[in-house]
Formats: structure tokens, sequence, C-alpha cells
């Protein structure tokens, strides 16, 4: 048996119809219907092992075992619980919390013997549990477009930095043409007229383009 719960402090009301408030602050807030949530991952859980998505838990490595499911809306002692006159279907699984362990015995206490030989241990419950997890995959929604804004960078890792932006690099001096031929003055290489070359009007000399001053 598999519990899947939800939680509210302040407290939950359901009318007639079913629909469901949660006590905020003092006032009633519409909320969707936790029942109706949680049939939705029963169904969600169940579809996972008839599709194999998850390995069975085996009783003496032999038999699988398929979980069952149970559905219940825990409520904290001290909150409220406004429940309608007619009775609503699922309604018997919303408890206060302290109810909690009185009805996983009773489920217990009715649970036919040969169900019970079926339990698994510990080290099996966190097997089957991991092997859940592993099915999760984080939804991603387009935030920047839902407000009409340009997609940004992608997200960083948790271990990346940010890199300070370079400053730009100085554009280098235009070629000047060699007058006549001579050495350049840092590398002394023949530099021959009418080859692309610098010349420093501050040092009155000419550098090949490799040696430019700077």
């Amino acid at each position: 048996m598999v519990q899947i719960s939800k939680h509210f402090s302040e407290g939950v009301s359901v009318n007639d119809r079913g629909e469901w408030s949660r006590w905020w602050h003092g006032r009633p807030d519409g909320i969707p219907s936790p029942i109706e949530q949680n049939r939705k991952h029963i169904r969600l859980l169940e579809r996972a092992f008839d599709d194999g998505l998850v390995p069975l838990p085996r009783r003496l490595g032999l038999v699988p075992l398929k979980p069952s499911f149970r559905s219940l809306v825990l409520v904290s002692n001290n909150a409220r619980i406004g429940r309608p006159k007619r009775t609503v279907d699922g309604l018997h699984a919303v408890i206060k919390a302290e109810q909690l362990k009185t009805r996983l015995f009773d489920e217990f206490d009715r649970t036919p013997t040969w169900k019970i030989a079926g339990l698994i241990g510990a080290e099996g419950l966190q097997r089957l549990a991991r092997d859940l997890a592993q099915l999760h995959r984080p939804a991603s929604f387009d935030w920047p477009g839902r407000f009409g804004l340009s997609p940004g960078p992608p997200p960083r890792g948790p271990h990346e930095t940010v890199q300070p932006p370079r400053p730009p690099l100085a554009a280098p001096p235009p070629a000047w043409r060699v007058k006549f031929d001579g050495p350049c003055s840092n590398c002394g290489r023949l530099l021959r007229k009418g080859m692309p070359a610098t010349w420093s009007h501050s040092l009155r000399k000419m550098y090949c383009l490799d040696c430019r001053p700077s």
C-alpha cells in the first residue's frame, strides 16, 4: 500500500458539489480538489507499473508484487474541516493528522492474511522508491514567452561563475608602407621599400607588423 497525501495547515471546506476551498489567513480560497489530484497521481503510478517502467518487487525473488494505492488528505490537528451535509465521493479520505496512525492500523487489520504475506521489507521499499524517483523529469516552462520577452541566456550551472566582460581591443594602427629599405627597430628584420610596416612618429622609428609598438 502506498499513501499519497496532501497537507493543509489552516483547514479546508467542501460544499455539496464537491468544490474545495482552503483557509488562508482566516479567509477561504478556492483550490482544486485534492481528492481528484490524488486520483490522477494514482492512475499515473498504476500506468508506470502496468507498462513495466518500474521493476516490481518480488516475494522470495520469484513472485512479482504489484502495490495497491490508498488516497488520504491530511489536515493539521488544529485546523478546521468544513464538511457538506450530503455525501461527497472520496471525502472519507480527508482526516486529521492525528488520525493517520489509527487509519493505517485499521487498514492493516482489514487486510487478508494472504496479502500480509506479500509485504516487502525496508530495503525493498527503498529500492522501489529509488526506481520511481528515476522516472521524474522536471517540467520546463517558457516564462519569457508567456510575458512576451525575448529569451535570455541559458541558465548557469551550480558551479559556473560569471566572467566579467573583456575590455575592447584597441584598433591596430593602419599599415604604413616602407619608404626606403631598412631594418625593423625591434627585431632587425630587413624591411624593403613598399612593404607594409609601422612608423612611430613619436619615436621616429620603423617596425615590422609583428613588432608594432603598443
